[in-house]
C-alpha cells in the first residue's frame, strides 16, 4: 500500500528515516509493504506533522 503525503517535499527535513519516497514537485510517498509497517513510530511523526502542517495551514489544499 502506497501512503501519498501531498505536501511531502515539506516533510523531508523530518524524514531522518528516509521512508519519504518520490521525485514529484510536492508530493512523497511512504510503501507500506507489511501490515507492521503501519506500526513504525517513524511514520507516526510524519503523519502528525502532516496533520500539524494541515491544520496550521502550511499545508497545500
Amino acid at each position: 500500500m502506497n501512503l501519498i503525503f501531498s505536501d511531502g517535499v515539506a516533510l523531508a527535513g523530518l524524514d531522518a528515516g528516509g521512508l519519504l519516497k518520490g521525485t514529484g514537485k510536492p508530493a512523497r510517498h511512504i510503501k507500506l509493504r507489511t501490515p507492521a509497517g503501519a506500526e513504525d513510530p517513524r511514520l507516526a511523526q510524519l503523519v502528525a506533522a502532516a496533520a500539524e502542517r494541515r491544520r496550521t495551514g502550511l499545508g497545500s489544499r
